[in-house]
């Protein structure tokens, strides 16, 4: 019955009892790092004005001396930059070279400039949007 659910997305030599003992092992491990982290008292943390303004990430220090996650409020909405993780200069380089060929085509620097900018915010839309409908599709997220 199971194989005929997620058969396709299984291989064949593995077995859903051995991923779901990994799975309960992962499971409890994980329990017992956030009970740590709970018993601790460690919460979470407001970000100093300088460090929002730069937006640097934590001092190592700090992590090496608790031994315990930092975690900051997403007051500025960070996690929407995340969907060019990697990316940013592949993009450059796209910008540039659409640059290049617009100022060709056109021949005016400013209009080639604008027309980069819409051509770019295209992209990062596309590939937000591609991004967004992966992530909910992997993770089963209505």
């Amino acid at each position: 019955c199971w194989q005929r659910i997620v058969g396709r997305g299984l291989p064949k030599d593995v077995e859903i009892k051995e991923l779901n003992k990994k799975k309960d092992v992962l499971n409890t491990h994980l329990r017992k790092y956030i009970e740590e982290i709970k018993k601790s008292g460690f919460g979470i943390l407001d970000k100093r004005a300088l460090q929002m303004l730069l937006r640097y990430p934590p001092d190592e220090t700090t992590v090496r001396m608790t031994n315990l996650p930092i975690l900051y409020r997403n007051s500025w909405n960070g996690y929407q930059n995340i969907f060019l993780c990697g990316k940013d200069y592949d993009l450059v380089i796209f910008e540039i070279l659409v640059f290049n060929l617009f100022y060709i085509y056109v021949g005016n620097s400013a209009l080639a400039a604008l027309l980069t900018y819409v051509v770019s915010r295209i992209v990062i839309y596309v590939r937000a949007k591609i991004g967004e409908n992966n992530l909910s599709e992997k993770t089963l997220i209505d």
